[in-house]
């Protein structure tokens, strides 16, 4: 109960005009909870019910969303996705459809141009398949070229399959891709914009923020050296992240051979067989650290 009274609270904070997430951030590190904080921004709230508007206004809110089919979650909500808690610029809400899932955390994200060669729009077919058949959920952004070919193949599998987009539940861009969305909201289907948030080109990097920090790790499949795709590239390794290239995004691109020369947690790979052999290790590495550490931290 006391998740769900600091959930509706943050939602509250992060409805009002003007809302600031650094600003509210610190207040709510100042004050404790985001109850607190809420009660902090409206002064002595012993003698006005701004306070009491405010939650009563979020909760109307959600419930509106909710009749549409939209969950909403903050990072106080006990369902927001665990994996995205962690990084340091995950948004504090998050709309959602479908339902979340325990094996979610070890999601690959398969992102790249919108326009690949045939030969990258097979190798990300093949690995979401590859991760399908082992039960890997693969997460992408519904965009045209490598996403939706790696979603596809995902669902087709069949397998887990998460999504991030840069509007609002009602709204599908690209508007081809409605059908393909609609199947991946069955799954999970992610966005930190409200419903009827249009299209604008700030919010995409902004959802690759989500899509990197909901995922294990990143593969990109191809990108020209100014493509879009790289800011995956770049939020992922701020994240944290693993990161595994394929050869011709090294071979092709200044930023690709840059992050490699920077001895970062990258792997290079030449096909989606290897690609998925890279998946796998580093799903093992990770767990058995998990699991070293729990036991250090059990003495």
């Amino acid at each position: 109960m006391e998740n769900q009274s600091e959930n509706l609270a943050l939602f509250a904070l992060a409805s009002a005009p003007g809302f600031s997430w650094a600003r509210t951030r610190r207040l709510i590190e100042e004050c404790g909870t985001p109850s607190a904080a809420l009660e902090a921004q409206f002064g002595n709230a012993l003698f006005d019910d701004r306070v009491e508007a405010a939650l009563n206004g979020a909760a109307e809110l959600m419930r509106d969303f909710e009749a549409q089919g939209v969950h909403v979650t903050t990072l106080w909500g006990d369902d927001y996705p665990r994996q995205l808690r962690t990084a340091h610029d995950a948004p504090p809400v998050l709309y959602w459809q479908g339902h979340m899932d325990v094996r979610d955390s070890d999601a690959v994200a398969i992102v790249g141009t919108r326009n690949p060669a045939p030969e990258a729009r097979d190798f990300a077919s093949r690995l979401a398949t590859l991760l399908a058949n082992d039960n890997t959920p693969v997460i992408s952004g519904l965009a045209k070229g490598i996403d939706e070919a790696a979603m596809r193949a995902s669902l087709d599998a069949p397998g887990r399959t998460i999504g991030v987009i840069g509007t609002g539940h009602d709204l599908s861009y690209p508007t081809e891709n409605r059908a393909l969305q609609a199947e991946v909201a069955g799954h999970l289907l992610l966005s930190q914009f409200p419903p009827g948030t249009q299209i604008h080109k700030r919010n995409f990097p902004m959802r690759n923020v989500v899509m990197s920090g909901c995922s294990a790790m990143s593969v990109i499949v191809q990108a020209g050296e100014h493509s879009g795709t790289r800011i995956q590239a770049r939020v992922a390794v701020k994240h944290g992240r693993p990161l595994i290239l394929t050869r011709a995004v090294v071979n092709h691109t200044t930023w690709g051979r840059d992050m490699v020369d920077a001895g970062l947690d990258i792997s290079v790979v030449g096909d989606a067989d290897e690609a998925h052999e890279a998946v796998r290790q580093i799903l093992d590495r990770d767990r058995a650290f998990a699991a070293s550490a729990g036991s250090f931290l059990s003495l």
